[in-house]
């Protein structure tokens, strides 16, 4: 009966001894823990009083089981209550106190975060198709009829020139 009584206050013990020694260096990865410490920072309340970033990213990946990597900033005070809030709100809300970007490593969230320094670089945009030859001298003419005939004029070169490639004459 005594052993019940001092489960969760041993746990709890582990697991805070366990985040002081294991805190986060900037540039490494968290990854989900198995065993006892683990299982026991899983257990621990999410409320943060000017905790590292590490040590935090570190009851993150546990109580969510989401690898995080950081890569600056590891030692940023973090304060709140993150009880309540999903995984993408404590994220967040830890990537906004350090200073940092949280980007995820995957389209779905259980794939994990990283927190990096910068923001990420915006899509490029997809570059138009490289106009034809034709094309260019038909948007460069005057008027449609003289379009019409440089288009012509065109297409009777170019089969000229591949009529002489395959060594047959128009």
């Amino acid at each position: 009966m005594l052993k019940n009584n001092i489960a969760p206050p041993v746990n709890r013990l582990i697991a805070t001894i366990a985040l002081l020694f294991l805190t986060a260096a900037a540039g490494r990865a968290v990854v989900p823990a198995d065993g006892p410490a683990a299982a026991a920072a899983a257990a621990l309340p999410m409320v943060f009083r000017g905790t590292p970033l590490g040590n935090v990213v570190r009851v993150l990946s546990a109580r969510f089981g989401v690898p995080f990597t950081v890569e600056a900033n590891a030692k940023a005070p973090i304060t709140g209550d993150f009880h309540d809030m999903d995984l993408t709100a404590a994220v967040n809300e830890a990537a906004r106190q350090a200073g940092l970007f949280a980007l995820p490593l995957g389209k779905d969230p259980a794939a994990g975060f990283r927190f990096a320094a910068h923001p990420p670089p915006p899509p490029e945009a997809p570059k138009p198709p490289a106009p034809q030859p034709e094309e260019m001298v038909v948007s460069q003419a005057s008027s449609v009829s003289e379009a019409a005939r440089i288009r012509a004029a065109l297409l009777q070169k170019r089969a000229q020139l591949e009529a002489a490639a395959s060594g047959q004459t128009p």
